[in-house]
């Protein structure tokens, strides 16, 4: 890995499994997924934004004139560097290309989560402060980004995927919100690792993989392996259970979850999680992992995601 890259400064959380839409539970677990989200690691921005006097979809005027290198129409234009702004939207399955987020107000996120876990579809919300006067889609810095999708996979069945990015400083607060949804999802596969795309693993954004074809894959192989790693229970069977997990000393905590799959997390801290903790999880997930290519880190990675030596090739 080249160590002259600035350190990562967000963090992506990611967790997948097979969707029983019509399971109140479930619809618990993916909306529980948004509450934990404001609870923990948007906690501050989210009590900034509903304390605002105005909510960002309220604002008949949102004030200010375009930057000079932006185009649009003038009153698509939103406030002043570091207020609070949010976006949020229910986007049905088979409409991404004509439906899209709108700027917050309570009754608009309402309406959303209504929608996730009984219809198909991505729910999504985006909370950050706004880095200068910018278009309303523009991106604003810190932030946290949470989204809930069910989409319909090529054999008819129904799959999940959970995805939430966040600062890096952050990275610890994810682990309560992955793990509450894990507990309850008997997911097919998850993690948390430095910000990849939403849809992708690490691995497969080294491998440049389609996150879809990766989760419709998740029940054969394990996505990947990171900081935090998550494991369908029948993967986990095949590397001997929990005494063979835990024997492996790739692992700070291994649990198996009450809804089905093992949670595997090397290290207490993200900090301390580097490219000898990262060869010890993929020596120890390996047998779970799809070796028919393998990453190139120099040609995919924005930033370093901390993948094992013994696993990545060099560029072509």
């Amino acid at each position: 890995m080249n160590s002259q890259r600035k350190p990562p400064t967000v963090v992506k959380a990611l967790l997948c499994g097979r969707a029983p839409l019509s399971d109140e539970r479930f619809v618990g677990t993916l909306r529980g997924w948004f509450e934990t989200t404001l609870a923990g690691p948007a906690g501050s921005l989210w009590q900034r934004l509903i304390a605002r006097p105005v909510q960002p979809g309220d604002a008949t005027s949102w004030g200010g004139s375009p930057p000079s290198d932006v185009t649009g129409p003038p009153e698509r234009y939103v406030g002043e560097p570091g207020e609070t702004w949010a976006e949020h939207g229910f986007i049905p399955e088979g409409h991404e290309e004509t439906v899209g987020v709108q700027p917050f107000t309570l009754a608009g996120w309402a309406d959303c989560l209504d929608n996730v876990g009984v219809a198909t579809g991505t729910a999504e919300l985006s909370v950050f402060k706004l880095r200068r006067l910018a278009h309303f889609v523009a991106p604003g810095s810190p932030g946290v980004f949470v989204s809930a999708s069910v989409r319909t996979g090529g054999d008819g069945a129904l799959w999940y995927r959970l995805t939430q990015r966040a600062p890096a400083d952050r990275a610890e607060t994810l682990l309560p919100v992955i793990r509450a949804a894990a507990q309850r999802g008997n997911p097919t596969y998850g993690e948390i690792s430095y910000a990849a795309r939403l849809r992708q693993s690490a691995r497969e954004v080294a491998l440049n993989q389609d996150g879809d074809a990766g989760l419709l894959s998740s029940e054969r192989f394990a996505r990947g392996y990171s900081w935090l790693t998550v494991i369908a229970q029948h993967l986990s069977e095949r590397l001997g259970g929990v005494e063979a997990l835990r024997d492996s000393g790739a692992f700070t905590e291994v649990q198996a979850l009450p809804a089905g799959g093992f949670w595997l997390l090397a290290t207490d801290r993200i900090a301390d999680y580097g490219p000898d903790q990262a060869s010890r999880v993929f020596r120890a997930l390996r047998p779970v992992l799809d070796l028919t290519k393998r990453p190139e880190a120099e040609r995919y990675y924005e930033e370093p995601r901390l993948l094992a030596s013994e696993d990545v090739g060099r560029p072509s």
